[in-house]
């Protein structure tokens, strides 16, 4: 079989030519090259980073995503996670789901942010807080996430003056479908419980 090429054409293969390489050396060079680069997985950063904007992109269930392609366009666009929890495997869920297809679609790398128009307050220190919180209150961690911190925590004195534990108290916006699910609450929708030892410190710095 034979396939002829343009003077010019044939230029630009000649500087391509390592050692004695034949023009079917240098054109299948360049076709493993292409192909390598087709199976090479796109580049992933994240903002903040990627811990954090696991646990900010669960709290808001929204992020910001800038996709680069290798024909050189850009697309920003809009990744809806409701269905993310603290467990997930965040790129295992971009692979399957966000990025899935990214051979055909040309995706060469895709930066992943939380927007400043979020709440993007939500330390490690709230996230293990309402870790505790939740477990005392029988919700799920993105149901007692989801009373946006509308709560109050305070300590429990017990009639001999000793600490008898934590006593949390929910507002009146805090949803009352949730507020449902807590076995414990009383009419002023508060209720006291007995944390471990180990959570002290960590509930101790929002009293």
């Amino acid at each position: 079989m034979r396939i002829d090429v343009n003077d010019s054409t044939f230029k630009r293969l000649e500087k391509l030519v390592v050692g004695f390489d034949t023009p079917d050396a240098v054109i299948n060079r360049l076709i493993d090259s292409y192909e390598n680069k087709k199976t090479t997985k796109p580049v992933l950063s994240f903002y903040p980073e990627e811990s954090d904007f696991l646990r900010l992109l669960v709290k808001n269930g929204i992020a910001e995503v800038t996709i680069h392609k290798e024909n050189g366009s850009k697309e920003e666009v809009t990744w809806k996670a409701n269905k993310l929890t603290f467990d997930s495997n965040l790129r295992g869920n971009i692979w399957s789901g966000f990025l899935r297809g990214w051979k055909e679609r040309g995706i060469i790398s895709a930066h992943f942010s939380i927007s400043d128009s979020y709440d993007f307050s939500y330390s490690e220190a709230d996230f293990k807080r309402d870790e505790i919180l939740s477990r005392h209150c029988k919700l799920s961690l993105k149901e007692f996430i989801s009373l946006n911190e509308e709560f109050e925590l305070s300590k429990h004195i017990d009639p001999e003056g000793d600490l008898g534990g934590y006593r949390i108290r929910f507002f009146e916006s805090c949803d009352s479908k949730v507020l449902e699910k807590i076995e414990k609450l009383n009419r002023k929708k508060e209720f006291v419980f007995h944390a471990f030892s180990d959570e002290w410190n960590i509930l101790n710095q929002f009293i």
